[in-house]
This record gives C-alpha cells, structure tokens and sequence, in this order.
C-alpha cells in the first residue's frame, strides 16, 4: 500500500494490477493513462459534508486519455449513513453518492428521481436541512428517512418507501404523497425516540408504529386500510388528529401501546383495541366536535376485548357503537353527542361530562 499525503502527480502513465493505493490528501493525477487492473485504492471521506444522490463524492485519481480502471477495488471506508459507489467517469476514478447524506448544513433539496438504497435521506447529528420537495422515490432498506440532526418540512407528492427514524428531538413533518413499505406490499415503521412526527396534506399511508412513537399529529386526510396501527412491539405515546383518519378496515388499530387519542377532526372507520392496555379518547374544545363515525355510510364501532374504553374530556360527536364486553365504557369528563341511537355492549358508568342525545335517539347498553 502506497499512501499519498497530498495531491501527487505523475508525468507519464501509472499501472496497478495489485498492491494499493491510500489517498490522505487529494487525487493522484496522471498525466499519460492510468490503468488499475487490480489492488485498492483507499481514501476516507469528511462526514461534516453533504452528499446528494448522484453528485461525485470525490476524485480519486485523475487519468489521461485511455485510462481504464475495470478492476480495481474502490474502499472509502465507513461513514455510517452514506452509500457510495466507486468507479470510471470519463478518464477519471469516482466515488458516487447513492443517495442524500447531509453532514452540514443544506437549505432546501429537491428530489424528483428515484433513489433506493440503506437511506434514502440520512440527516446527521452534524446535519441540518431546511426543507425536502419530493417527486419520486425515496426508498431505504433500513429507513427512507433517518433524521439524528435538525429536518425541516416534508414536502411529499411522491412515493417514501419504508422506515422513517426520528431520533432528533425536535418535531419531524411530513405533508402529502404516499409513505409505505421498503419491499412490495409491506409495511414501513415510523420510530421517533424523542421528537414528534406530524402528518398533513392528503397522505396514502401503508405503514405501521413498530417500535417507539413519543407522539403524532395528523391536521391532513389519511386514508387507507389501517391509516394509524400500532403493532405489538410498537408504542404511541399520543395521538391527536385534527383532520381525517378514514378506515376501510379500522381507522385506528393497536395490539401495543397506545396512550391518549385527542379528536378534533373526523375518525372514520372502526377503532380496534386488541391489547390489554384501556382506550383513553377525548374530544374538540370550545364549539369544535370531534367526529367518531363510520367509513362510508355505515356505522363504525369501537371495539376492546379485554381493557374498558374511556372519553376523558373534550367534545365528541359519536356516531360508532362500542363494543367492551363483560367491562365498563365510562364518561369521566367528555360531552358525548349522539345523533342516532347507539349501543354500548357492556356497562356504562359516567361520573362527569354529559350525555346529549339527538331527539327521538337513545343509548342501549347492554350491561
């Protein structure tokens, strides 16, 4: 191994068929043909950098009409968060980035192509980013987004395909497009260790809280199969939603953790609880009700198998049937409006709040 502590240049032609060389400083520079056949050449990037998809990440060596560099071995060492891709760019040995490594800091980045890589977009602890416009595909096998510095709105219109880690504590913002899983018909997991996740705009969301969710926030319309579930291994600290949750199968779903849900918009569609922890839901303030309905024309119904349902404060409108058998739906401080009759399979305690029922409606319950 040959290191260069900085830019070298050879008057003539350099061949490598094995052996390598490290690049500390600076390209090596060949005046007549450089032909690597074989060996390494080495060079280690700066991390507090930015790398966009596509863009030279560096020149390793310079070559002259001719150069050839079909088999050497390109090693760039390890930036945790960056994908590269060594090789020819004319007479000269590249690095490519893969996809968008923000180490410093980038007031805004447009995305209208199709990246698919470990990170679609890596934020680093030494990053941040103004805001992101995307228009195609951002797609990462283990995140598509991972942000661990400081990321602005998230402007969505395309498809993110697969994780989205938060682990900045500051409030991470998406609005729009399609979020869905890295492969074909799967699932992708939001994590956030410390900040929020905010969701707005029309969104087609395909993906699932698997890990750990302080809270999020949707003010847009989601509209899916499962627009919120929350999976065994997954945990949601809260969830407010000011627009739409529409259902085809259940607007909100979890079998792990879920903590207060606070509507002031529309939740259309069934709530299922299938874990052992009790659904908390509260309402609008002032003059503004939170919606609870049915997707489509039919009537939604709550539904928790072994833990009781609460309505903790706040105005709702309900317009679902709960389901709680052998326990107790109970009102401890909510404005429940009922404008058809409903029922409640199960007991009913209330010991604050009020129960407005539409004229000529009742509330059945069964217990």
């Amino acid at each position: 191994m040959i290191g260069l502590a900085a830019t070298t240049s050879i008057t003539g032609g350099y061949r490598q068929a094995s052996g390598g060389l490290y690049l500390l400083g600076g390209p090596l520079v060949v005046e007549g043909v450089a032909s690597l056949t074989g060996g390494t050449v080495a060079t280690r990037l700066p991390s507090a950098v930015n790398y966009l998809a596509g863009s030279i990440a560096a020149t390793l060596v310079r070559g002259g009409a001719g150069s050839s560099y079909a088999g050497v071995e390109v090693d760039t060492g390890d930036t945790p968060g960056l994908a590269l891709r060594g090789g020819a760019s004319g007479s000269d040995l590249v690095v490519t980035a893969l996809n968008h490594y923000i180490g410093a800091t980038l007031a805004s980045l447009t995305n209208s192509g199709s990246i698919a890589s470990g990170y679609g977009l890596f934020v680093a602890e030494s990053g941040s980013l103004g805001s992101m416009t995307n228009s195609g595909t951002l797609a990462g096998s283990i995140a598509a987004i991972h942000n661990d510095g400081t990321l602005g709105p998230i402007i969505n219109t395309g498809v993110i395909a697969g994780n989205i880690d938060n682990l900045s504590a500051q409030a991470l913002q998406i609005r729009g497009g399609t979020l869905t899983g890295y492969a074909p018909d799967s699932q992708g997991t939001i994590t956030s260790n410390r900040g929020d996740v905010v969701l707005g705009g029309t969104i087609v969301l395909n993906h699932y809280v698997g890990a750990t969710l302080g809270s999020l926030t949707n003010s847009g319309s989601v509209a899916q199969a499962y627009p919120v579930y929350v999976a065994t291994t997954g945990s949601l600290g809260s969830l407010t939603n000011s627009g739409t949750l529409s259902g085809s199968i259940a607007a909100i779903y979890t079998a792990g953790t879920l903590g207060q849900i606070t509507n002031s918009g529309l939740i259309a569609g069934n709530i299922e609880n299938a874990s052992a922890q009790g659904l908390r839901i509260a309402g609008g303030t002032g003059t503004v009700f939170g919606t609870l309905t049915g997707n489509g024309a039919g009537r939604g119904t709550i539904s928790s198998a072994t833990a009781p349902v609460a309505f903790t404060a706040g105005n709702l409108l309900l317009d679902d049937d709960i389901v709680a058998t052998g326990l107790v739906v109970s009102n401890t401080g909510a404005v429940l409006r009922l404008p058809n009759s409903a029922s409640i399979t199960g007991g009913y305690s209330q010991t604050a709040g009020e129960l407005a029922l539409a004229s000529g409606t009742r509330l059945v319950v069964s217990g």
